[in-house]
């Protein structure tokens, strides 16, 4: 497995894990004391496949996003995702690469400034099946249970203002201007 923990001295940097692309077993992050933590720009996979599952741990950092993790494009079956204790963590959308129904435990906790839970990941673990293992509690406001980050994915984004109200045909291009002004070309 791989464990990384730094001071305040390592200002965010892990000398030699630069060139680092995949992790084969379970990544604990825990203990670090730095704001950002950028030392693996070019790890892109974690886990082996389906061949033995894996657990990401994240807990008692202060880390404010997961930046870091936002060039994974291939993970394993994740026995458990737990993040706790991060009491800086503000966004965890970087985590939206993992698929969610290669997960099988979830647990958000103690994250004091984290209220945006509603992520692809979280919102497609909720939905795909509730009966799995799921623990989420003393995080911000919006993200204290999973019947609140439900509410929040339940929420649909407004409709794009750009999109034009008349109907197009095959070949047709149309495209919002201002107000009711359209560009249409055929």
């Amino acid at each position: 497995f791989t464990f990384i923990q730094m001071d305040e001295s390592a200002e965010g940097n892990l000398i030699g894990f630069e060139e680092l692309e995949e992790i084969g077993n379970n990544i604990i992050i825990t203990g670090n004391k730095v704001k950002t933590f950028f030392s693996m720009p070019n790890l892109m996979k974690i886990g082996q496949g389906n061949i033995a599952p894996f657990q990401i741990f994240i807990s008692g950092n202060n880390f404010e996003t997961f930046d870091f993790y936002s060039n994974i494009n291939s993970t394993g079956r994740v026995s458990g995702l737990w993040i706790a204790n991060n009491s800086n963590l503000v966004d965890i959308s970087a985590l939206d690469n993992i698929v969610a129904d290669s997960i099988n435990d979830l647990r958000l906790s103690n994250n004091l400034n984290l209220s945006t839970c509603h992520t692809k990941l979280i919102c497609d673990y909720l939905e795909l099946d509730p009966s799995r293992p799921t623990m989420i509690f003393d995080n911000a406001e919006g993200c204290n249970s999973s019947e609140e980050v439900l509410e929040q994915c339940a929420i649909k984004p407004p409709e794009d203002p750009t999109l034009c109200p008349i109907a197009s045909r095959p070949g047709m291009q149309i495209d919002r201007l201002e107000n009711d002004k359209y560009n249409i070309m055929y």
